[in-house]
């Protein structure tokens, strides 16, 4: 995306794009949501239906700013359809169960903004020694894209 936004000349969404990359490539694998297969009501058109969904968790240790940032993510195929042939059978849609935590471990030597405010706080000294907490600076930075916006400032803290 990042390359078919350079080509159409928006600056700004290839700013996004990469930035994208860089947080999924040093959350690594385990730093990606966990998912369920379920049923649920999912609005297609104009007409209301049961579905085979992906019920996607959430990641305790992840800060929030990820969630919103992987929400665009998720949208982008319906919205680049050009780009984003479909062939074959439908995906199941990806439902966000905000409720719904995932059990997963949180992913070792992440930087301190990655994690939610208050979290690394009530980890005993041995959790804490145990992920290695990266001092690196990563900021959560701002950004709009395809008219969603996100101010990384209002939802930062990263003390202790």
């Amino acid at each position: 995306m990042a390359e078919v936004c350079h080509r159409r000349g928006n600056m700004q969404g290839q700013d996004f794009w990469q930035k994208v990359l860089a947080y999924t490539l040093r959350l690594g694998a385990g730093g990606m949501s966990d998912e369920d297969e379920g049923i649920e009501s999912v609005v297609r058109g104009s007409r209301t239906k049961s579905e085979k969904v992906k019920i996607v968790k959430r990641l305790p240790f992840r800060h929030p700013y990820f969630e919103k940032l992987y929400d665009v993510v998720d949208q982008t195929p319906g919205l680049e359809e050009l780009i984003f042939n479909q062939t074959g059978k439908r995906p199941l849609v990806r439902v966000r169960n905000r409720n719904s935590l995932s059990m997963c471990k949180p992913v070792t030597r992440l930087p301190r903004s990655f994690f939610p405010d208050g979290y690394l706080g009530q980890l005993f000294p041995f959790e804490l020694d145990a992920l290695q907490v990266s001092e690196e600076p990563w900021p959560l930075y701002e950004w709009t894209y395809n008219g969603v916006s996100y101010r990384a400032a209002d939802h930062m803290n990263t003390t202790i």
